[in-house]
C-alpha cells in the first residue's frame, strides 16, 4: 500500500508555443458555516499562445456567481449567464443528473462546450469538496460511534476496506490538514497567460483547472493540471487533491492513443490506486469521454476527482478548433 501522496507541484512547464489553453478556477466559500450553504465565484479563460514564443491571446473569458443553500439549492446565479439559462437553473439541486440538465439548456443559449459550460458543469462538485472542508476544519461529528463521512465505495479513496472509512469507523477526524502549495500566481510565473481570480480568503476551497492542447503532426499533445486547495483559518494554502495529466489524441478523431496521470496530492492513501485505470480510456474518442468515465471509472476503480480531471477532456476538440480560428 503506497503512503499519502503530498508532493504539489512547485512550478508548471512552460507553455509551449501554439497551445491552447483553457483555465478555470473556483473560489467556494461558506456562508456563515459549511453546513448553512456556499457561495461560489468562478473564472475561466481560453487564449493562445502565439508561434515561437509569441504573445498571448485571449480568446474567450466567462465568469458565474452562484449561491446554494444549505440543501445545495441554487439560489441564485448570476454573472455571463443569458437569461434563460439562469432562469432554468434557480432552484435546480447540482447532484446526480445535474448534468444531462445542463446539456438541455443549449436550447436557451448555453453552448455545451462554453467557457460557462465548463464553470456550470463543476458545480455538482461543490457539495463534495465543502464536505472535504467540513471534515478538516471542524471536530468530527459522530453519530453512533462514527465520524459522519461519504457514501462508501464512491471512490477508491473511500472504498469500505480503506483507511478514510476505517477512520470515520472508529469516530476520528478522517483528515486534519493538506500539505502547502504554492500560490497560483507562483506556479505559473514562467508560463504565458494569467488569469486574474477571486482573491484568496481564509476558511474556503480553491478548484482550477488548466488544459493545453498543442498539435504534434498527425496528433494532438495534451496537457492539464487540476487542484483542489483548503485555505486555512491563517490564509495558508494547501493542495487537497491534484492531479498533472498527458495525453495524446489521434487529430481526426480525438481517439486517445496514450495517456498518463501523476497524483501530486490526494488525502488517503488508497486514492492513488485509480490512476492507472486512466489506461481503461486508450481507443476512446474524447468526444465520449464522460460516458466512458462513467462507465470505466465507476465506483471503486476510480477517483472523483481523477474522474473530472479526466472528463475535461471533452473540451479538447473545441479547442483546437478555437486555435484555427485564433
Amino acid at each position: 500500500m503506497p503512503g499519502r501522496v503530498i508532493n504539489p507541484l512547485s512550478r508548471l512547464p512552460a507553455r509551449r508555443p501554439g497551445s491552447v489553453r483553457r483555465m478555470s478556477s473556483l473560489a467556494i466559500e461558506p456562508a456563515g458555516g459549511w453546513d448553512e450553504g456556499v457561495v461560489v465565484e468562478a473564472v475561466a479563460q481560453d487564449s493562445v499562445a502565439g508561434p515561437g514564443g509569441g504573445a498571448v491571446a485571449v480568446l474567450a473569458a466567462a465568469s458565474v456567481t452562484a449561491a446554494m443553500d444549505a440543501g445545495s439549492r441554487l439560489t441564485a446565479v448570476s454573472g455571463d449567464v443569458p437569461a434563460g439559462v439562469a432562469g432554468a437553473l434557480a432552484g435546480m439541486t447540482p447532484v446526480s443528473g445535474f448534468r444531462k440538465e445542463l446539456a438541455r439548456l443549449a436550447g436557451v443559449g448555453l453552448d455545451p462546450h462554453s467557457l460557462l459550460a465548463a464553470l456550470l458543469d463543476d458545480l455538482p462538485t461543490v457539495r463534495l469538496i465543502s464536505g472535504y472542508a467540513r471534515l478538516i476544519e471542524t471536530p468530527p461529528l459522530v453519530t453512533n460511534g462514527r465520524t459522519q463521512a461519504p457514501v462508501l465505495n464512491i471512490c477508491r479513496g473511500w472504498a469500505a476496506d480503506g483507511t478514510a472509512s476505517r477512520l470515520a469507523a472508529s469516530g476520528h477526524s478522517v483528515i486534519t490538514g493538506t500539505p502547502p502549495a504554492p500560490a497560483f500566481g507562483k506556479l505559473l510565473a514562467d508560463a504565458a497567460g494569467t488569469m486574474g481570480e477571486p482573491a484568496l480568503r481564509p476558511r474556503s476551497m480553491r478548484r482550477r483547472r488548466i488544459l493545453d492542447v498543442v498539435p504534434a503532426g498527425p496528433d494532438v499533445e495534451v496537457f492539464q493540471y487540476f487542484r483542489d486547495s483548503h485555505i486555512d483559518a491563517g490564509g495558508g494554502e494547501g493542495s487537497l487533491h491534484e492531479y498533472l495529466m498527458t495525453a495524446r489524441l489521434s487529430a481526426g478523431d480525438l481517439v486517445v492513443r496514450a495517456i498518463s496521470v501523476e497524483p501530486r496530492a490526494l488525502p488517503f492513501p488508497e486514492c492513488p490506486l485509480a490512476a492507472p485505470h486512466a489506461q481503461l480510456l486508450v481507443g476512446l474518442s474524447t468526444n465520449d469521454i464522460e460516458s466512458a468515465v462513467r462507465s470505466a471509472l465507476s465506483g471503486t476503480t476510480g477517483c472523483t476527482h481523477l474522474n473530472d480531471t479526466l472528463r475535461f477532456l471533452r473540451f479538447a476538440g473545441r479547442l483546437i478548433s478555437a486555435r484555427g480560428h485564433g
